[in-house]
């Protein structure tokens, strides 16, 4: 009978203990291969779901670009055109709440628009306490402003104007404002606004 040596033990317990420690090796490989695996698929299905975001983003920016021109509604107050005839005195934006004026001969200094002096306000309707012109869809500007007719102290009904519309207002100081109405609802108006110092 063939007696086995303690170092023959030793050398058996060895191996089997470099046996398992590669099974468990193997196994956390493996399990690391797997997570690897997962985590690269993942980023680039979220690339693929950022491409297509960005892809419907530029598209509907495109719309919305193609629409304001079908309608003829410029940008912000920048669209609003300056005329070599005069300075800017203030240019802006303007939020009235219901029931709120504002003095459109307010310095630059002022961005709330002093409301001790009024020139227009908001209620039900667009309030013109000094003068003003309606010109719907046709750009204002100061040499508009200056040269066309028809001020009167008439109030806008709500219902007759909307976003992107134009407004004259020849202030009480008799400078000229330009507006552009950018957003409408019962309880607040907002214009893009610029007024004029003239030459």
């Amino acid at each position: 009978m063939v007696q086995i040596t303690a170092l023959e033990k030793g050398l058996a317990l060895m191996t089997a203990a470099l046996a398992l420690a590669t099974g468990v090796l193997g196994y956390k490989t493996a399990t690391i291969n797997q997570a690897k695996d997962q985590a690269q698929a993942a980023v680039v299905s979220t690339n693929n779901d950022l491409s297509s975001l960005q892809a419907e983003f530029d598209a509907l920016q495109g719309e919305n670009m193609r629409l304001k021109a079908q309608l003829g509604l410029p940008g912000p107050t920048a669209d609003i055109q300056t005329s070599t005839a005069a300075t800017v005195r203030h240019s802006g934006q303007l939020v009235l709440a219901a029931t709120r004026s504002a003095d459109l001969d307010s310095p630059s200094s002022n961005p709330q628009w002093n409301t001790d002096v009024s020139d227009i306000g908001y209620s039900s309707e667009i309030n013109v306490i000094a003068l003003a012109l309606y010109l719907g869809d046709e750009r204002a500007d100061y040499e508009t402003c200056r040269n066309t007719t028809g001020y009167s102290d008439e109030d806008f009904d709500i219902g007759s104007v909307a976003p992107g519309a134009y407004i004259c207002v020849k202030t009480d100081e008799r400078r000229y404002s330009a507006l552009r109405i950018t957003q409408l609802d019962s309880s607040k108006i907002t214009f893009d606004v610029v007024t004029y110092d003239s030459a």
